[in-house]
């Protein structure tokens, strides 16, 4: 179950507004299957606000910003255990994680025609 306060937390992070993330219809929220315990996946697309993602696994959460400008953008990476603030971006010293979440980011992305993602709906579109 995805708790609601976190998802909040998020959105207000990321600048959307919780009831632009709510009340959209081309948002999209899913959560992944359980692995072993702390490997809960959580994966969300915004396309208004240039184009967000943002993937969580276990204690790490990915962002992935400014889509609609840049489909190459750096995915910024965030321990949540260490840094619940999520002010300094440990990406570079965690490539691993970086490449998982992204795999994760792919694997969610499901093409609308309702609600397109250009960044997001071409192959190409996801560094």
């Amino acid at each position: 179950m995805i708790r609601r306060r976190e998802f909040l937390k998020t959105a207000a992070r990321t600048g959307t507004g919780a009831a632009a993330l709510l009340l959209a219809g081309n948002s999209s929220c899913r959560e992944g299957k359980e692995g072993t315990p702390g490997t809960r996946r959580l994966y969300l697309e915004f396309p208004a606000y240039g184009g967000q993602q943002m993937a969580r696994l276990g204690r790490w959460k990915a962002v992935h910003r400014g889509l609609l400008e840049d489909p190459a953008a750096v995915i910024k990476l965030y321990d949540l255990e260490n840094d619940p603030g999520e002010t300094h971006n440990v990406a570079a010293e965690n490539s691993d994680v970086v490449a998982e979440l992204r795999q994760l980011m792919i694997l969610e992305h499901r093409p609308s025609k309702g609600f397109p993602f250009p960044a997001l709906d071409h192959p190409e579109g996801i560094a």
